[in-house]
């Protein structure tokens, strides 16, 4: 059946639009074509009725997490259902990348040191109004939504002020529509634990990646070196202008991660 002849069918908006320019660049016309049969195939927003979600669910379970009903430990049904919720926002941020692209609109970049973002997966259940509809699909299958959304750990990108601004300067700018992506330093140890023993604060490092981040998509294949210290020399040329030349003392070469946030704006680290 044709996408067109069914009424509950979700149509792509963006990255169902044929003769995407990143497919240029002299692949011969016919080429481009064919190539357009895999983009058809995603021609359709995954479902957000239980049942889609539940499938989903399963499909993780097995193909992303290597998991069975004898191997499966409590922590990958928190990993699946962030999967499958992952699954639906790289729709729309692909969607909205090519649309952006296409409309040659201006953009927004922001920076800052630390992120105070909040769990995710709540956030977006709540965002995608899915929150009912996966709380009714885990019943089914014998989990506790409460129970998952306590399992998942509070990314330490930061701990401060700064973070919470900055999150939420990302959460208005969605909002609102604007192109944003916000880029930050991907921590380790972002923010630490507390434990009183013997009457004094204790602290100890916080290891949110201990059992990895399931929202993040780290780009091996996109580098920016970071330059860091070092000093500025001066000179001037023939005319007597002065010109200035920073001469870094440290290269950093970073792997890139991609975090989707609904709706369309994205956080980078």
């Amino acid at each position: 059946m044709k996408p067109a002849e069914h009424s509950s069918i979700r149509r792509r908006q963006g990255s169902s639009t044929p003769k995407s320019p990143l497919l240029g660049g002299g692949v011969p016309k016919e080429v481009i074509e064919k190539r357009e049969k895999l983009w058809r195939r995603i021609y359709e927003y995954q479902g957000m009725d239980k049942e889609s979600i539940l499938s989903s669910i399963a499909t993780h379970m097995e193909f992303s997490l290597f998991s069975s009903r004898n191997t499966a430990v409590d922590g990958d049904i928190f990993q699946a259902v962030a999967l499958t919720v992952r699954d639906r926002l790289i729709e729309m941020a692909n969607d909205t990348e090519d649309i952006v692209i296409a409309s040659r609109c201006k953009r927004v970049h922001y920076l800052s040191l630390e992120y105070l973002m909040g769990n995710a997966l709540k956030n977006d259940l709540t965002c995608l109004r899915l929150m009912d509809t996966v709380r009714d699909a885990l019943e089914d299958i014998g989990y506790d939504l409460n129970e998952i959304l306590e399992l998942e750990r509070n990314p330490g990108l930061g701990t401060g002020g700064l973070g919470r601004l900055s999150g939420a300067f990302l959460d208005s700018m969605a909002t609102l529509n604007y192109p944003a992506t916000g880029y930050g330093i991907r921590y380790v140890y972002g923010s630490f634990a507390q434990r009183i023993e013997n009457g004094v604060q204790v602290e100890y490092p916080d290891n949110w990646l201990e059992k990895g981040n399931p929202w993040e998509l780290p780009r091996y294949d996109r580098s920016y070196v970071v330059k860091l210290g070092g000093t500025v020399q001066s000179f001037h040329d023939h005319e007597g202008r002065w010109h200035y030349h920073w001469e870094p003392e440290t290269n950093v070469d970073p792997t890139y991660s991609f975090l989707p946030r609904f709706p369309a704006t994205d956080a980078d680290t």
